[in-house]
This record gives C-alpha cells, structure tokens and sequence, in this order.
C-alpha cells in the first residue's frame, strides 16, 4: 500500500489509492489475508460509482471540477486528489495517465455529479 496520500500503487487490475493516512481505495481485487497491522477492510463497491475522463482535454475538463492545477509534477499520473466538491459533490480522482483520469463520486451524489460532468464537459464535445 502506498505511505502516503496523493498516490496510488499497483497494476495487473488492481491498484490502491492512498485518500489519508491511514485511509485507502482499493481497485480490483484485494490480496489476502489482509495484515491485521494494517487494519480492517471493508467493501464499498456498491456505494461509490466511478466517470472515466479520457483524452486530451481530460485535464482540463477535470480542473473545471477540482482546483487542480494539472501542469504541477505532483498532480501529474499517479496522482490521486480527494477532492471537497464539484458544485457541492465530493469526489476523488486519480490520473492514471496524461490524458486519463477516473473520477469516484458516492452512488448518492452520482446523478448530480453526472448532470455538472456533462455540462461542464460540453465544451469538450463530452456528450
């Protein structure tokens, strides 16, 4: 697992993105047994939904959602933000390339966070 947040770590479909210390999401399948150093896992794929963002203007459409500035190294792919809200929707974000990015938006707010996506991808072509 990653030390410490703002990165994630893995491959092979599964990669664990560091949100705190201490706090992390785990794509893909987890490794068992699970340390019981580490803590306690629980399942929350059922509550969280994930928008992929891909292409050349993926940073851009992403720093209309997060004040990210997508030009700093430490944002660049890897990097994981947790981010306070895009138009009072919180959500976390991790670059996994230049030009891809995935956002993770709770099943509660996804439909908001689809409408404020979508309009705010509308100058990018995003239909």
């Amino acid at each position: 697992l990653p030390e410490r947040p703002g990165v994630a770590q893995g491959g092979d479909g599964q990669a664990a993105l560091a949100l705190a210390p201490g706090r992390w999401l785990i794509e893909g399948a987890v490794p068992t047994p699970l340390d019981p150093e580490l803590g306690a896992l629980t399942d929350l794929g059922h509550a969280r939904l994930s928008f992929l963002i891909e292409g050349a203007d993926a940073p851009a459409l992403a720093a209309k959602l997060a004040p990210v500035d997508f030009d700093l190294p430490r944002h660049g792919p890897g990097s994981v933000i947790q981010s306070g809200s895009a138009h009072s929707v919180p959500f976390a974000l991790w670059r996994q390339a230049p030009a891809r990015i995935v956002l993770y938006v709770d099943r509660s707010y996804a439909r908001d966070f689809h409408e404020t996506l979508a309009a705010e991808g509308a100058e990018f072509g995003l239909r």
